[in-house]
């Protein structure tokens, strides 16, 4: 690995050698060391190269290329950006006819980019079923903060026509809280989500009548299909925002890059959508310094950190709290818990390995 930085000259320094990480588990201090240890390699051994500095646009921009990734085309049927619109951007051209929806920022933050639901009368008609085996259907949605007691629809294909089966996902709200429910056929899954994030889901149905379901790219449910069920009625019509007759169960928020395959995705392939532009937000924990109520937010990496176990340590290691992440967002009080001083706060997997971690003072 070579590592770049520019010094005050303009030139750019070069650090040939590979720098390992620490072994998990070693003490803080080890791990302290071995951060000041790079610093002081940066500082102090590195090369002066005053013309590495095409190299280096060379570099980044293979970076750039890698990171954001194109998404796959290969068995690609329909694809639908939904930037204020929902063209279809794959041949025959298949577009979407929006009602009631307007432009809004997407996953990303810019402006007009995505597609926004309004909860009253919104909804997008795709003419066309996409009725056929295998496939996969994945997109991004933004739910907005709100009633929950009723269903509100997302995606919806469902009509008595169909050979294949239906595909819906819907939100209502279960025990306090936001439940996401796909339907593939006659196989159905919940999963919580929040409000105010984006999400990505991914919907597959494979030839030998293996249906996954995954949230943000992460594996969530496998079952087998027995029946290709389908509703008693239904538009003969891809509808996003509404339920299967578009007149009813309005979906409030946000949808943004629609994509439909006549195959499945996995690995690499869907690491691409779900990653190509750096989706997830980073873990947020704040404010610091604290006045002793410390704010812990997931953002994307939540998916990840779920079921992990949140710690609170002091300095010589004594653990002050340790709990399970359940929730995306949540906050300790630090000043009941122990009062003045600094801490550690980390996350921990099921095989005791340490992510994540932040000195917090308490001032």
């Amino acid at each position: 690995m070579l590592g770049f930085r520019p010094d005050l000259t303009g030139s750019y320094i070069l650090a040939p050698r590979l720098l390992r990480e620490p072994r998990p588990g070693l003490p803080w201090s080890y791990i302290t060391d071995w951060k000041m240890s790079v610093k002081s390699y940066f500082r102090n051994r590195c090369l002066i190269m005053p013309n590495i500095k095409p190299y280096l646009i060379a570099f980044c921009c293979v970076l750039t290329t890698n990171m954001f990734a194109q998404i796959p085309t290969q068995g690609l049927v329909g694809h639908y950006p939904l930037d204020g619109n929902a063209y279809d951007q794959t041949p025959p051209a298949r577009h979407g006819m929006p009602v009631f929806t307007a432009a809004s920022a997407d996953r990303f933050g810019s402006s007009g980019k995505a597609l926004y639901f309004n909860g009253n009368n919104a909804h997008v008609e795709i003419p066309h079923t996409f009725d056929f085996f295998p496939r996969s259907i994945h997109f991004w949605f933004y739910a907005a903060p709100g009633d929950y007691s009723e269903w509100k629809t997302i995606f919806s294909l469902d009509n008595p026509g169909l050979e294949c089966g239906l595909a819906v996902a819907m939100l209502r709200e279960v025990d306090n809280r936001l439940s996401l429910q796909l339907s593939l056929a006659d196989v159905w899954k919940s999963f919580d989500v929040v409000p105010g994030m984006w999400f990505h889901v991914s919907m597959c149905a494979s030839a030998d009548r293996t249906i996954q379901f995954r949230i943000n790219g992460q594996l969530r449910h496998t079952a087998t299909l027995s029946n290709f069920l389908t509703s008693v009625n239904g538009k003969n019509s891809i509808i996003l925002g509404a339920g299967r007759e578009a007149s009813n169960r309005f979906f409030h928020g946000s949808m943004d890059e629609l994509l439909i395959y006549n195959r499945c995705l996995a690995g690499k392939e869907l690491d691409s959508i779900v990653k190509q532009s750096g989706y997830f937000a980073p873990l947020r924990i704040y404010p610091n310094p604290s006045p002793g109520l410390l704010r812990v937010d997931c953002g994307g990496q939540f998916t990840r950190l779920e079921n992990q176990t949140f710690y609170v340590t002091n300095l010589l290691g004594q653990q002050l709290l340790r709990q399970p992440v359940q929730q995306p967002r949540f906050e300790i009080d630090l000043m009941a818990l122990a009062g003045k001083g600094m801490y550690l706060v980390y996350f921990r997997d099921a095989d005791g390995m340490v992510s994540d971690l932040h000195k917090i003072v308490v001032p």
